[in-house]
C-alpha cells in the first residue's frame, strides 16, 4: 500500500524511506483487521476499527503534509482541508433542470458527516459483485471518480 506513495513509476515519491518503512510494517495489522471486518460484517464496530486504523496509519500521514491523496503528484493549498473544490457538482446537481430529471427536490451536498459516520462500518467491506448485479438489473448510473495517482483507491481495494 504505501509503495505508490514511495517509489511509484509514475509519481514522485511523497513520503520519506522512514515514513515508508513506518507504514510498510503497519500494512500486516491492516490487513489483518480488514479480514477480521470481512468475517464480521454483521458487527460496524470491528470494521469501523478498521477503516479508523488503516485511515490512521495510510491516509492521514499524507493529508497532514499536504498531498492529494487522489493525486500523489498534486498538492493541496491548505492542509488538511479538501485538495478540491466540489462547487461544480453543487451547482449540478442543485440546478433546476438535474433535480427535475431525477425527480428530486433537495439540496445536494458534497458531504453529510452524520450518513459518513453511520456508514463507517462499511467502508472496508467488498461490495463489488453485489453493486454490478444491482446496476446490471436496475440500468443504474452512476458517478465514479477515480485516478491513475490515486492513493487512497490503492489503499482501500488491497
Amino acid at each position: 500500500m504505501p509503495q505508490m506513495a514511495y517509489d511509484s513509476e509514475t509519481a514522485p515519491s511523497v513520503i520519506s524511506k522512514e515514513l515508508y518503512q513506518k507504514m510498510q510494517s503497519q500494512v500486516q495489522g491492516c490487513v489483518a483487521q480488514i479480514k477480521n471486518c470481512h468475517n464480521k460484517p454483521w458487527d460496524p464496530a470491528v470494521c469501523k476499527q478498521a477503516r479508523d486504523d488503516c485511515l490512521t496509519d495510510f491516509v492521514t500521514p499524507l493529508v497532514q503534509m499536504g498531498i492529494d491523496t487522489y493525486d500523489l503528484r498534486l498538492t493541496c493549498p491548505k492542509p488538511p482541508a479538501a485538495c478540491r473544490t466540489y462547487k461544480k457538482y453543487e451547482k449540478y446537481f442543485n440546478s433546476k433542470k438535474v433535480q427535475d430529471y431525477l425527480q428530486v427536490e433537495a439540496t445536494w451536498i458534497f458531504l453529510n458527516k452524520g450518513v459518513y459516520n453511520d456508514f463507517a462500518g462499511d467502508y472496508m467491506l467488498e461490495y463489488g459483485a453485489p453493486l454490478g448485479q444491482l446496476m446490471d438489473a436496475t440500468g443504474l448510473r452512476v458517478m465514479l471518480q477515480g485516478a491513475f495517482q490515486q492513493m487512497a483507491a490503492e489503499l482501500s481495494c488491497s
